[in-house]
Order: C-alpha cells, then sequence, then structure tokens
C-alpha cells in the first residue's frame, strides 16, 4: 500500500515539474515579445495625445501617485503626457489613461487606452468634458451619471496626472 502512495506522490511531482518547466521556457520567450507590445502601446497612446511629437520619459516623483505610471515631455515644447492606470469599485480590468497637458497645466488631449467596465460612460465625449481642466478645476467636473465610480476613477486619475505636472514643471 505504501508503495502505490510513493508511486502516486513521485508521478505527480514529476508532472509538476514538467509542467513549470514548460510555463518557464514559455515565458522566457513570450516576455519581451510582451514588452515590446506594451511600449508600443505607450508609444502609440503618445502620439495619439500628441500627434508628431518627440517624447523624453521623465523620472516620477519620490511622492507621485501609484494611478501615474510614466511621464514624458514632448521635446520640442508642445507639452508634456501622463500616462496612468486606476481602478474602479467594480472593475473588471485596470482602465489606462493618456493625458496631455499643455505648458499652462490645463488638459488638452486625453486618450482611453483600455477600458473593462460593462457599463459604458461615453469614451468619445465624457473626457472631452476635462479639456481645459487645471488642478484647480478638474474636481468640477462631473462625473458621468450611470458609471459613478468609473468616471469617478477616470477624475480622481487626471487629478493625480496635474498634480504630477505640478511637481515636474515646478522642479523646470
Amino acid at each position: 500500500m505504501k508503495k502505490e502512495y510513493v508511486k502516486c506522490i513521485v508521478v505527480l511531482t514529476c508532472i509538476c515539474l514538467v509542467a513549470a518547466v514548460l510555463l518557464a521556457v514559455t515565458n522566457f520567450f513570450t516576455s519581451p515579445v510582451i514588452a515590446a507590445n506594451k511600449e508600443a502601446a505607450v508609444k502609440a497612446s503618445l502620439q495619439e495625445v500628441i500627434p508628431g511629437g518627440s517624447f523624453e520619459e521623465l523620472d516620477l516623483p519620490e511622492n507621485a501617485p501609484g494611478t501615474v505610471k510614466a511621464f514624458y515631455r514632448e521635446t520640442s515644447g508642445k507639452g508634456y503626457v501622463a500616462v496612468l492606470s486606476t481602478v474602479s469599485q467594480y472593475s473588471n480590468g485596470d482602465m489606462g489613461i493618456t493625458a496631455a497637458i499643455d505648458d499652462e497645466g490645463a488638459i488638452s488631449s486625453i486618450a482611453i487606452t483600455s477600458y473593462f467596465e460593462s457599463k459604458e460612460f461615453g469614451r468619445t465625449t465624457y473626457p472631452q468634458k476635462y479639456y481645459g481642466a487645471t488642478a484647480e478645476t478638474v474636481d468640477t467636473v462631473d462625473v458621468f451619471a450611470g458609471a459613478t465610480y468609473s468616471s469617478t476613477a477616470f477624475r480622481n486619475a487626471l487629478a493625480d496626472a496635474l498634480a504630477v505636472y505640478g511637481t515636474v514643471k515646478g522642479g523646470d
């Protein structure tokens, strides 16, 4: 009876080891492709909010909110771009946002790069309500009725981007 248990344990251990090795090999070959695709998507979103721009990634301030994943300066002086990721209370995944901020500290363009909610909040029209919003006025934009959690997370992420802009611009 004990030999059967030992045999089962050895067989299951071998299966687990083979599965682990196969997963490691798969990860080895796919992780660079996944990283390159993510980088290409970020670059495309930068071009979407400031077409024709050339971008330099800036170091995030120590106190940068977790929603701000990267911050860029457009090298010819067209402004700054924040790459954001946020999640609402009932989210099925992260909401990806790329927001351009002009040199006056106002949001000039927004691209939603990922959105997994079942309740749509007007991806093409709602973000435009924030065009011209500054750190002082971003909280005055109404949330979207019917998608309150998503639109609140959206607004809070933009406020975080404007806060980082203030820190970065203050350091210029």
